[in-house]
């Protein structure tokens, strides 16, 4: 009996690497404040003894929020967690509108058939106008998101009711609005949002060519956890 749920498990966690979920890295946030940057930033900028500052803390701040907003837009490297959807017989509309997410990375239909060699089918994501080119009725193949409700096609059957659709799905952050506001994002982008505000600053001075080196440092960090963490092209 082993032998026969080993093929279904692999072929699971085949699919999963296929679809970038088994690359991820660790989601586990930084754990420092933006006081704690807003201090650092300073003393690389040269400001940390001075009693006024060129660069407002309002100003890090902005800056702050904007690299996390970008580091996890662009990477995708925060994960909520595992969504499970129950498919109702004749309905391919489900309302997401209870969650908060930016977008679903992957969308795995589990048949519930343990004894085949495949149990798990990942779903292709298609646009709306590709949705109804296929038969209407059967094992859903296709999702696509259209106004917080996940579309998926052909039709859910009787025989597909009561199957479980795993989505997959990317969290919005809550943003960097204060000093005691914490980094959402993992400690391996520390140095990257350090980076992101320097470029800014530098370009609030009107150093330009500094100001690009820095944004240069972050793109080229970002790309990199792209391309060696969930192994795909930025």
């Amino acid at each position: 009996m082993k032998k026969r749920y080993l093929i279904p498990i692999l072929a699971s966690v085949c699919l999963l690497i296929s679809f970038g979920v088994a690359y991820a890295g660790s989601v586990t946030t930084s754990g420092v404040t933006a006081a704690t940057v807003i201090k650092q930033i300073r003393r690389d900028l040269g400001e940390e003894n001075y009693s006024t500052y060129f660069w407002a803390d309002n100003d890090l701040i902005q800056w702050m929020d904007q690299a996390v907003r970008l580091i996890v837009a662009k990477t995708k490297c925060l994960e909520s967690t595992k969504v499970d959807q129950v498919l109702s017989a004749n309905t391919w509309a489900y309302s997401l509108s209870a969650y908060t997410f930016t977008d679903i990375e992957a969308v795995l239909h589990d048949s519930g058939v343990t004894t085949e060699q495949t149990q798990v089918f990942a779903l292709e994501r298609v646009q709306i106008a590709g949705i109804g080119h296929s038969k209407e009725k059967g094992k859903p193949k296709d999702y696509c998101l259209w106004n917080n409700e996940l579309i998926v096609w052909p039709i859910p059957d009787s025989t597909q009711a009561g199957t479980t659709l795993y989505l997959y799905m990317s969290p919005k952050v809550s943003g960097i609005t204060s000093s005691t506001s914490p980094i959402e994002t993992p400690h391996y982008f520390d140095d990257a949002v350090l980076w992101y505000i320097k470029a800014q600053a530098y370009f609030k001075d009107s150093k330009m060519a500094t100001g690009d080196y820095f944004l240069r440092q972050f793109n080229a960090k970002t790309d990199e956890y792209i391309l060696k963490v969930i192994k795909r092209n930025p």
